[in-house]
């Protein structure tokens, strides 16, 4: 988007999601590799005199960067910009958008802060994709508006969670969106689709990152697999194993409490999920789940005795999972952490590169096994390489707790993702579906009951039919793009598939280590997004079946006006 929006002549907008980004406290600081998860509009008319980011900075409805903000200094004072988590996109405080504290329904603003909003469900009343959506509707009219120019054609960009705004802001808004980017967007992913999810899916997605297929060890997945089955031995090999819930969301959960970042996120993250068990809990089973403490290098000071223990670190673990599979770029990112540090290139397969990629692992068995998944989440949990041992109770950094808990209540309320894990067809173990048990949970933790066909009602799931003018990429390495668009229902619906690529990689900044498949999405992309334009503006970019390159437009559009 930045690399492009001046060569378009557009004014770029990063419009920040209520209660995520600079809403919430103490989110890190992004760096230069950070794309937005969240819906972004780029407005392809500017001031002719203005560069896109000085637009930006200069005209947006009104809203003076250093009026908004919960902390006084403004969004974009501190190089932040908005974005998806606030983390947003460039270091020249280019970045404007809405501030949850600014934009309450009441009048009051609505804010987020981690420890007061579990379990108090009022304050998070405004947190839907409706709002938001609503929201940026509102603030495309306004900047319409303010730069004078009603008939500006409007594209909006969503990774993750915000693709699956970007697609869904083309569908509800047509008048104000004339086209839509959507990367890596889970749209098809809830309950009431024909044909109907498979809740696996995403854990599938996983384990093909842990396969040879996905670049990693041959021997990872398998030895990942009997690493749970160590696990749950150690729980007493004549204990009765009874799942009692299951299931996933969009992007993590476990102690990081439930994201599509939320990734993220995508976002983003899981619902509540439990396994318990019937047994006697006995001096020897406590002696056998406190094993596993010292070959996972669990710090002392949380020692484990109950089965319900050992379950927490499992779901910990998996976690790790989870995130690296999302984060599995071609270069070193901070994207998967919020900014908070770094993951190695490819991190899916380093994780899968030392001890736990020994064929002969399964067969040594015991802690060795256990030490090698250690070995492997580490890659995740311990990515600044000082940490001495692991608190399971933690997720990797507060950033991604607190997101996971944002989009709990979503998955809570609206965003009702069916998702479970088999052991057969994938690398975890069992832990299948279950609806009812999902909801009770989501009445127990946030006190609301899930609208669970609502998604599916109201954006209209796999019905497409009156839908144009969106774009749908999803990589290869990325678990969520098996519940995403990925062959393209019609000629003004197209889907962009990236091999070799994670989440939504083509929203990154270009890199010397991109592939040439995600150079040719970007491309593709700019491509639609040119026709789009030339269509609102009333021109042909059409050559029999060919799409003029978007420089070969806009150099005709310059013609023509």
């Amino acid at each position: 988007m930045w690399e492009s929006a001046e060569r378009f002549g557009a004014i770029l907008v990063f419009a920040e999601h209520r209660y995520y980004g600079q809403s919430t406290v103490g989110r890190p600081k992004a760096t230069d590799d950070v794309a937005s998860s969240h819906t972004m509009m780029a407005a392809s008319s500017a001031p002719s005199n203005l560069s896109a980011a000085a637009a930006v900075r200069s005209k947006v409805s009104g809203i003076d960067a250093g009026d908004v903000g919960k902390d006084g200094v403004g969004i974009g004072k501190d190089d932040t910009g908005i974005g998806g988590y606030g983390n947003g996109i460039g270091a020249d405080d280019t970045g404007i958008g809405i501030d949850s504290d600014d934009t309450g329904g009441d009048g009051t603003g609505i804010g987020y802060d981690a420890s007061a909003a579990r379990g108090t469900s009022q304050r998070l009343a405004y947190l839907t994709s409706e709002q938001a959506m609503a929201d940026y509707a509102t603030l495309i009219r306004e900047i319409k508006d303010e730069i004078n120019s009603p008939e500006a054609p409007v594209i909006v960009f969503g990774g993750s969670y915000g693709g699956m705004l970007a697609t869904w802001m083309r569908l509800k808004y047509p008048g104000s969106v004339d086209g839509a980017v959507a990367g890596s967007a889970p749209i098809w992913s809830f309950v009431g689709e024909h044909p109907a999810v498979d809740p696996g899916a995403f854990a599938k997605g996983v384990t093909r990152d842990a396969t040879a297929a996905g670049g990693a060890s041959p021997s990872c997945a398998a030895n990942i697999r009997h690493a749970w089955h160590e696990l749950l031995d150690r729980m007493d090999g004549t204990a009765v194993r009874r799942v009692q819930s299951s299931g996933s969301g969009i992007e993590g959960t476990g102690q990081t409490s439930g994201v599509l970042r939320t990734s993220t996120p995508g976002t983003k993250r899981k619902p509540p999920r439990r396994m318990k068990f019937e047994k006697p809990e006995t001096a020897a089973l406590s002696k056998s789940i406190g094993s596993v403490g010292a070959p996972l290098r669990l710090c002392p000071s949380q020692p484990l005795s109950t089965p319900d223990d050992l379950m927490a670190v499992m779901y910990w673990l998996q976690d790790a999972f989870d995130y690296l599979a999302m984060g599995n770029y071609p270069y070193p990112s901070s994207y998967i952490l919020n900014g908070d540090g770094t993951l190695p290139a490819y991190p899916f397969r380093v994780a899968c590169s030392g001890a736990i990629a020994n064929p002969r692992l399964a067969a040594v068995g015991g802690d060795a096994l256990l030490s090698a998944l250690a070995d492997a989440v580490s890659v995740f949990y311990n990515y600044t390489g000082d940490k001495p041992c692991f608190n399971y109770t933690q997720g990797v950094n507060p950033a991604t707790r607190d997101d996971g808990d944002l989009w709990g209540y979503q998955y809570c309320t609206e965003m009702f993702m069916p998702m479970g894990r088999d052991g057969v067809t994938d690398m975890f173990w069992p832990q299948p579906w279950n609806q009812t048990l999902a909801v009770e949970q989501c009445q127990k933790q946030w006190g609301v009951k899930p609208k669970v066909t609502w998604a599916d009602t109201v954006f209209g799931g796999r019905s497409l039919t009156a839908a144009s003018n969106i774009v749908w990429s999803n990589g290869d390495l990325d678990p969520w793009a098996r519940l995403g668009v990925t062959t393209s229902p019609s000629p003004s619906l197209r889907a962009v598939l990236v091999p070799g690529g994670a989440h939504h990689l083509d929203f990154m900044w270009s890199h010397p280590d991109d592939p040439a498949a995600v150079k040719k999405a970007r491309k593709e992309e700019r491509q639609l997004i040119a026709g789009w334009i030339a269509e609102k503006r009333g021109r042909r970019s059409l050559k029999g079946d060919q799409l003029l390159s978007w420089e070969e437009d806009l150099t005709q559009g310059a013609q023509v006006e």
